[in-house]
């Protein structure tokens, strides 16, 4: 479980690192180098998941099947959209030709919201 908990928090770490520099900085202003550790540490967390599902004796799991998949779509939610913070000068906004750049409140929710999930799922491995 230890192994989990750390993947998960290094993968937490990037994201956040991410998120948190788009909140102060904004589209376009966040440093695309810091995408490659949120990319390796989401490869990571996912390939270990995947190898766990492979290996873990049925009734055997500490994530109940609902938390995994909800895990799992976080996780690859959380690495696109920091994707898009980290690399896409837009950010998580669209652009119009009279206001600029509006933010996509959609996109903010469904960070927000996979954040939350991969920080619960910390707690519950802890």
């Amino acid at each position: 479980m230890n192994d989990l908990l750390d993947k998960l928090r290094k993968f937490d770490t990037a994201v956040r690192e991410i998120w948190d520099r788009y909140q102060t900085s904004g589209p376009g202003q966040v440093d695309a180098e810091l995408y490659a550790a949120v990319g390796r540490s989401a490869e990571r967390l996912l390939a270990f998941l995947a190898e766990r599902d492979n290996n873990q004796p049925a009734g055997q799991d500490a994530i109940a099947e609902s938390d995994r998949e909800q895990l799992l779509t976080a996780v690859t939610t959380a690495s696109r959209l920091a994707k898009r913070c980290a690399c896409e000068a837009a950010g998580l906004c669209f652009v119009t030709g009279e206001a600029g750049l509006i933010s996509r409140r959609d996109l903010i929710d469904e960070f927000l919201q996979s954040l939350q999930i991969i920080e619960r799922a910390c707690q519950k491995t802890s």
